[in-house]
């Protein structure tokens, strides 16, 4: 097996599959503890979680106050020029008789949708982003229903498309290993085809990476003379 057989065959493997569309990826925390291999970029949006929620107790109006509450939401979106609303899970469970609401795991709230308002980063002032989607919908009546807003968070659209790049600095950091490791013997990589993950840096940045294992075997050039 020659070095890097495996991973120069991946690379010229074409992206995971779903990444043909533009996928929008919400990113996670920061962690100390950063990928050895990554990618740093300037985010394309922030991000402002929505909550649509409603308290009635029966499943069918709850269904309903989110539903009008959610087309409501996406007409106020659509008047402010530079907003894009994306949306989440909708949950459409009914109350529990007799629970309430953070009782505990085995209680409901009311019918509720979760959503995402973007608003492009250009300026790099995430706090003035924020601040246009609060403004965008801010006074907006909703019968029967409510909305709460969670901590802006940033964005990036089609993550996939860094896949190459990220393989190649991949290849690059395997083959620096094995030098330094002064290893010989074949090696073995696994999830390269995992989704790219996307992990928040600083308020503008967030880094691009592949939760790759590499296993190498020890096969040092005096243990193969033997």
């Amino acid at each position: 097996m020659k070095p890097l057989a495996l991973l120069l065959a991946l690379l010229l493997v074409p992206a995971a599959a779903g990444a043909g569309g533009s996928v929008f990826v919400v990113a996670a925390a920061y962690t100390p503890t950063l990928p050895p291999v990554r990618i740093q970029l300037r985010a394309d949006y922030v991000a402002v979680p929505v909550t649509i929620s409603t308290e009635s107790k029966e499943a069918a109006r709850g269904s309903d106050d989110v539903e009008r509450a959610l087309k409501a939401v996406t007409e106020r979106v659509k008047q402010h020029p530079g907003l894009e609303l994306r949306t989440g899970v909708v949950s459409l469970a009914p109350r529990e008789s007799g629970a309430f609401l953070g009782s505990g795991s085995g209680s409901y709230g009311g019918s509720s949708a979760r959503l995402h308002v973007l608003t492009p980063l250009k300026d790099g002032d995430v706090f003035a982003a924020s601040r246009r989607v609060h403004q965008a919908l801010a006074g907006l009546r909703l019968d029967g229903s409510r909305l709460s807003f969670g901590s802006a968070v940033l964005g990036v659209d089609d993550p996939e498309k860094h896949r190459a790049q990220l393989l190649g600095l991949i290849a690059r950091a395997v083959s620096d290993t094995r030098r330094a490791l002064g290893v010989t013997g074949g090696a073995q990589l696994d999830g390269l085809e995992a989704p790219i993950g996307v992990m928040q840096l600083n308020e503008t940045d967030v880094v691009l990476w592949l939760g790759y294992r590499l296993r190498v075997d020890v096969k040092t050039p005096e243990t193969s003379a033997r």
